[in-house]
């Protein structure tokens, strides 16, 4: 064939190519769907490198039960049955022959420290290699030993040779209630591999490994959540970030300044709103072990109204809100013993790796609120001046419930 036709040939199978993919994103409900593409046009979404890593061939994620891009689901359900228990694979998932499984116990000091060094040296780091997320050992036993936690589902990959752990998974089974349906499912988190073995597709068996272990268990539903963008996801959010400490967030380049703007206007821009007046007879204190029940009535009847949401039951509320200085910080406002109003926000600090002033960033993450009595937004600028009184730098909110408002 001459190069002509070459030439020809292969304009023609692009030509193709890129009808079927215009076809694929015709569908109006799937690219309203994915946050990141509503609004763009046919060529922009063509040009869009977010869809372009989506289109292609995942190795791991297509062999999956998920949605493929471009499909959009037309019920609700399951996309895979359970099976009998006699038809899980008994087998730990095979490994080559110089790595080994290790269980991991969080409750021992050596495992859990193990665990901390491998996330604090491998785990979320931002794209220019400066900030760190920097889990404390008390949040991570907060975080991943709920009540009736199953120990099956925290273990590890080691390298028998140097007796290096190489990559670490973990699950919590939740009660989940999707569409007002019970759910049991596997929320996955902590999926870390060392730097040194992720060209090994190592995170792809530990997931096949934790997979496998919920099944046994009985659970076969599972969550996962990424910082990019994989097939294909049933829910997406944001976050957005409020400087507390504009100084030092400026001085460690979290945040930076505008042309020729000086660090004063920027802290008089990003002073905090007067707090708003608080009724009489009214009081803001830590959530203690006494206000369970309330608690638990006010996130369950704030969260009957979505899709989907977790049903926490007393002991598990007890675990994720009651106060715990640095951990969990968590406040109710009541009223002569009626709880009215709840907030809480957790702290996830990120280590500042090349900066000689400020070693760490104190973030706060909002978890959940419920207002009767306060306006949304009031409840809000609450919540910041008590992080800010707290030593927060930065706090940090996603767009889910009703946080867009």
């Amino acid at each position: 064939m001459s190069d002509n036709l070459k030439d020809q040939n292969n304009k023609d199978n692009t030509i193709e190519e890129e009808k079927e993919i215009k076809e694929e994103l015709k569908s109006p409900e799937f690219t309203e769907y994915i946050q990141c593409f509503k609004n763009k046009n046919t060529q922009e979404l063509m040009n869009d490198p977010k869809y372009a890593a989506l289109s292609k061939t995942h190795k791991f994620w297509d062999t999956q039960p998920v949605l493929k891009p471009g499909e959009v689901a037309q019920t609700s359900g399951p996309l895979q049955q359970s099976i009998a228990n006699d038809l899980v694979p008994k087998e730990l998932t095979k490994l080559p022959e110089n790595f080994t499984w290790r269980e991991i116990d969080l409750m021992n000091e050596l495992d859990i420290k193990e665990i901390y060094q491998l996330l604090y040296e491998n785990y979320v780091e931002d794209d220019d290699g400066q900030f760190r997320f920097n889990y404390s050992t008390q949040f991570l036993r907060w975080a991943l030993l709920p009540p009736g936690y199953k120990k099956e589902l925290y273990f590890g990959i080691i390298e028998k040779k140097t007796n290096l752990l190489a990559g670490f998974i973990s699950g919590i089974v939740i009660d989940l209630l999707i569409e007002k349906k019970n759910v049991k499912a596997t929320e996955v988190n902590f999926l870390c591999v060392h730097k040194k073995f992720r060209s090994v597709s190592m995170a792809s068996v530990l997931i096949r490994e934790v997979v496998r272990r919920s099944n046994l268990i009985g659970v076969f539903q599972g969550l996962f959540t990424s910082g990019t963008l994989l097939p294909t996801p049933f829910a997406q959010a944001r976050y957005y970030h409020r400087n507390l400490n504009v100084r030092k967030l400026a001085e460690v380049k979290f945040t930076y300044l505008g042309p020729n703007q000086k660090i004063s206007t920027q802290e008089k821009l990003y002073e905090l709103p007067s707090l708003p007046e608080i009724p009489a007879g009214f009081i803001i204190r830590p959530t203690e072990e006494r206000d369970i029940k309330q608690v638990r009535n006010l996130i369950l009847s704030k969260l009957k109204d979505f899709d989907v949401q977790q049903d926490y039951n007393k002991k598990e509320v007890g675990h994720w809100f009651i106060h715990r200085p640095d951990i969990i910080e968590s406040f109710i406002i009541e009223r002569a013993g009626k709880i009215t109003d709840f907030f809480c926000f957790y702290n996830l600090p990120s280590s500042v790796l090349r900066n000689e002033k400020h070693k760490e960033i104190k973030a706060a993450y909002s978890y959940y609120y419920v207002n009767n009595t306060f306006t949304m937004t009031e409840l809000y600028i609450i919540s910041l001046h008590r992080a800010k009184s707290l030593g927060y730098d930065v706090f940090n909110v996603l767009d889910i419930m009703d946080n867009e408002q």
